[in-house]
């Protein structure tokens, strides 16, 4: 009775706060003991059962209609809201022995870590279905596992949760982890000399398909992780992967497989020289850099080390002028070469944001490279979230920038002022001999086909169609348009018109996911919102490129910079941001709709199906193959982590403790005590989150501020405090050891 009492009053006036709850209960309880102090007789008042919760409920229903009404405001103000999604994460590592991550993929090899402190010998299967595998003793109670599903056999049949079992010492034990299964993901496109075919790889599914202008495909199976392809003749395809380290020449008629020739693994891009004698192929893995290769022999010519990262790549007017992308720093290299031997020629075109895609306009005097804002002095763009979506024309010769087009446009189907509902997120280029443009937008599901001489570029929506997102585009020969879907997993043909022709489809569509796989369909939801522009013309892919990380600063309010984080991985490891301000992925959508106005098109659950997708994603691969780890190395480091006392909050197996710290306890020397009074400094009680160190190696750059630009800086040249781990006392090889294992995890 006290506590309905406590309620009813509440919700006379009801304040969503704790302190406002307990309140009423005093009051509650004051107002039944001065009742029963006027009427001594309601002491001895005695009820039935039936009636007594009968007028309990009675007194429950104005209270409980208000605590629905304002529950959320209620959970947000006691900082509840996330509470159980956190303390499950932290009793599934601290409950030893311990997995992480709690995801596992089904297209492709991962790596794995058990911590099962004391254990002299640790087995895993991860799931039903797959073998039985020993993980490798790293010292400290830590294991490492590394599986391949085409090796190992998959988890299981189907998607969802699966029973791991993890065998320490012969005592066996179960771990709940999520299967994913992938669906075909047909990204980029490139044509052939002829222009009446063109292909694509999945990944996901290590396809090769090769489309004509009819929509007639041909599919075939390729090695493990198909990341590029591009026609060496108009009858023959190249292909170069993240996992196999062969170049595969196909048969564009028959699928069959012409030649291979080991190249290196982690290739990331692939082109082909304007006389069609070489083949260039990005590498970055454990050896970065520019592989060249003999056609028709596919004899490998020479390797060209990089010290960044390389992404796209595409050659200039003659075989020996190559120009190569990266994203950390954001720039071009021009690497001019002999006999397939490049070198950087002069200083690097800095764009300050990285290229989304690039094109080669036929000829190669110059390059379309399309990048969310363009800084040539190299400087973060002081916007709080600013995204300025546009396609630059690079003269290769002279090595600038000659043109910017502005894409993001409004039209007349905006709902407010200021609204952006075309050319956001160009994804997709293709350059014509006559200088008609194709561009595909996957932020506002939409083409454009510019043509020579026309003002205006001509716009075809696509989201009445299943072309999602849409990543590719090719022009045939007779004018049709073939446009790539990754989230819908589908190749569609349009006519010169827009109207679509023909439609491949590669993986299931919505209503069959619906009926045999609904987790799968909600994932596919969430892929597509993690594309599609807002109202202020940003996306989740604008600064997250591809779930991962652009590697830039940006504002992310009161002018303080912040390096993007990758997404992928992030299961498991709440709360998010770097500031730990938001407890669940879901409660990321409030920022989309309420600093970015709201996404084009309403869509019920949008929250939930982006944060299915985001749950969904792996962690980025070790680069190192387990043949080529030093095992011995690898255990000095874990000895130096632990040494240094990393593991105190980047615990063992996650390598995080899911904890948070005052900024002046890691860092005192970056904390302000006059940071109220001068903006983008931070105080000493900002707090920043505790992140998994899990592939930390391409998460650069370092720290909440972004103010190391390497891991070695990290422990050399940002800790002069030695709060953030003790890396004072460490020898200068276990700063090495240390540094290797934390870029093999």
């Amino acid at each position: 009775m006290v506590i309905a009492l406590a309620l009813s009053l509440w919700c006379l006036h009801p304040v969503p706060a704790a302190w406002a709850l307990v309140a009423a209960y005093g009051l509650g309880w004051l107002g039944m003991n001065a009742l029963v102090a006027l009427r001594p007789e309601l002491a001895e008042l005695s009820l039935s059962r039936p009636q007594a919760i009968a007028l309990f409920a009675l007194l429950l229903v104005p209270p409980v209609t208000v605590l629905v009404r304002h529950g959320s405001e209620l959970l947000t103000e006691e900082s509840l809201v996330g509470f159980g999604e956190n303390v499950r994460d932290h009793l599934r590592l601290e409950r030893t022995p311990a997995i992480a991550p709690p995801v596992v993929v089904t297209d492709e090899p991962q790596t794995f870590y058990v911590y099962a402190p004391d254990a002299r010998q640790v087995e895993v299967r991860l799931g039903p279905t797959a073998k039985m595998r020993a993980a490798v003793e790293l010292g400290a109670g830590l294991f490492r596992l590394d599986y391949d599903p085409q090796k190992d056999g998959e988890p299981q049949a189907g998607e969802g949760a699966t029973q791991a079992i993890l065998r320490v010492d012969g005592k066996s034990v179960e771990r709940t982890l999520t299967v994913v299964r992938p669906r075909a993901h047909p990204r980029w496109l490139r044509p052939s000399p002829d222009r009446k075919l063109a292909c694509t790889v999945s990944e996901e599914t290590d396809a090769l398909l090769v489309v004509s202008s009819d929509g007639d495909a041909l599919r075939t199976h390729v090695g493990d992780g198909p990341t590029d392809c591009a026609f060496v003749t108009s009858g023959e395809v190249a292909v170069v992967h993240q996992f196999d380290d062969s170049l595969w020449l196909v048969d564009a008629k028959s699928g069959s497989v012409l030649q291979k020739s080991r190249v290196g693994d982690f290739a990331a891009r692939l082109a082909v020289s304007p006389s069609g004698r070489r083949l260039a192929i990005a590498l970055d893995g454990v050896r970065r850099g520019v592989v060249s290769v003999a056609v028709p022999s596919l004899r490998v010519e020479a390797f060209s080390p990089l010290e960044v990262s390389p992404d796209w790549i595409a050659f200039g007017a003659d075989d020996d002028t190559l120009v190569v992308s990266s994203r950390r720093p954001a720039e071009l290299l021009r690497l001019r070469g002999k006999d397939g031997r490049y070198r950087i020629g002069g200083a690097p075109l800095v764009l300050g944001y990285p290229a989304v895609t690039v094109a080669r306009v036929p000829g190669g005097k110059q390059l379309l490279v399309a990048t969310t804002d363009y800084r040539p002095e190299g400087g973060p763009n002081p916007g709080n979230h600013f995204i300025q979506d546009q396609i630059l024309t690079v003269d290769v010769d002279a090595f600038r920038v000659v043109r910017q087009w502005l894409t993001a446009r409004r039209s007349a189907r905006q709902s407010h002022p200021g609204d952006v509902d075309e050319g956001v997120s160009p994804m997709g280029l293709d350059a014509e001999a006559d200088g008609s443009l194709a561009i595909a937008f996957a932020g506002t599901d939409e083409v454009w086909q510019v043509r020579a001489g026309e003002p205006t570029p001509r716009v075809y929506p696509l989201d009445e169609l299943p072309l999602a997102s849409p990543h590719g585009i090719v022009r045939f020969a007779d004018g049709n348009l073939l446009v790539s879907s990754p989230p819908d997993g589908t190749l569609g043909v349009l006519g010169p018109g827009g109207q679509l022709r023909t439609l491949v489809r590669l993986a299931p569509d919505d209503d069959t996911l619906l009926r045999s796989d609904p987790d799968a369909l909600e994932r596919r939801m969430g892929e597509h919102d993690f594309y599609e522009s807002t109202r202020s013309g940003v996306s989740c892919q604008s600064c997250h490129l591809h779930a991962g990380s652009d590697g830039a600063l940006h504002d992310l309010g009161e002018h303080r910079l912040s390096p993007t984080s990758t997404v992928r991985g992030v299961a498991g490891t709440a709360p998010y941001l770097r500031d730990a301000s938001y407890p669940r992925v879901r409660d990321l959508d409030e920022l989309s709709r309420t600093l970015y106005r709201g996404f084009l098109r309403a869509a019920p659950g949008r929250a939930e199906t982006l944060e299915a997708y985001v749950d969904g994603l792996p962690r980025l691969p070790s680069p190192l193959r387990p043949a080529d780890r030093d095992l011995a190395r690898e255990r000095a480091g874990v000895r130096a982590f632990v040494k240094a006392r990393c593991a105190t909050c980047h615990a063992f197996p996650a390598f995080t403790n899911l904890g948070q710290h005052p900024l002046a306890s890691i860092f005192p020397d970056r904390a302000d005590a006059h940071a109220p009074d001068r903006a983008g400094a931070r105080a000493p009680d900002d707090v920043i989150d505790t992140p998994s160190l899990l592939s930390v190696r391409w998460a650069a750059p370092y720290l909440n501020d972004g103010r190391a630009p390497t891991l070695r800086s990290v422990i050399e040249a940002w800790n002069p405090t030695n709060h953030h781990g003790d890396t004072a006392h460490l020898t200068a090889r276990e700063r090495d050891d240390l540094l290797y294992f934390l870029e093999s995890l």
